[in-house]
């Protein structure tokens, strides 16, 4: 209905009052419509965190597996009281796609006989204590700019030592009839105290770096 003022400030004043009046219903249109998004996402996030725990308790971390082995795996080197040990070592490549629910994984299996380096060490008589100590590299193509895989047949690699592997793990275990584990915990180099009886042992190193876990095994025999 068409409104009709006595005055001119009646009707200024009833403009600004319904100015003010649309002014309110914006803002609580405002914020009625960031709360039913709010309640949407909250939904949503619901409903993914239930199906995510849903697949992680019934399947756990789902591994894409490639068929291609694993190209840029590090050489390593093992030395008990500093003589070069001949090494097997498995790299398993592990990038996280949806993390802790998919990963893509590769992996790579190499054998390495050195130059001058021992099947396994065989303790000596005068060995006061037996150390073990580890070294790992990267090996290049001759120009430094590209990392290549570390085959222990190819001769012209570039080899620099890597600075960024953690040795998180040592496994120890003597090869009888019983195997008996020896150590199994947080790497360490002296290992004199968990080789102290006569017989061949496996040992095995875990080493970690970026996305990768290789495990590194050798042995040692005691008289």
């Amino acid at each position: 209905m068409k409104k009709f003022y006595r005055t001119k400030e009646e009707m200024v004043q009833d403009l600004q009052e319904e100015r003010k009046e649309a002014e309110q219903n914006y803002v609580a249109t405002v914020e009625k419509t960031k709360e039913s998004r709010k309640k949407l996402i909250i939904k949503v996030i619901s409903i993914i965190a239930i199906v995510v725990i849903f697949i992680k308790v019934c399947f756990g971390t789902i591994h894409i597996m490639s068929p291609f082995i694993y190209k840029q795996n590090r050489l390593y080197q093992a030395y008990i009281n500093d003589e070069l040990i001949n090494v097997e070592v498995f790299d398993h490549y592990h990038l996280p796609i949806i993390p802790y629910l998919v990963s893509f994984d590769a992996i790579n299996a190499q054998s390495y006989d050195y130059d001058g380096g021992h099947l396994q060490y065989e303790v000596k008589e005068d060995d006061d204590k037996i150390l073990l100590s580890l070294v790992s590299y990267k090996c290049m193509a001759d120009d430094y700019q590209v990392q290549l895989s570390c085959n222990a047949a190819k001769k012209n690699l570039r080899k620099i030592e890597a600075t960024d592997v953690k040795y998180t793990h040592l496994y120890i275990r003597r090869e009888d009839r019983k195997e008996t584990v020896m150590y199994d915990g947080p790497m360490i180099q002296n290992i004199t105290k968990y080789v102290q009886e006569g017989g061949r042992y496996h040992i095995r190193v875990t080493a970690e770096y970026k996305h990768v876990t290789s495990s590194i095994t050798f042995h040692l025999k005691k008289k």
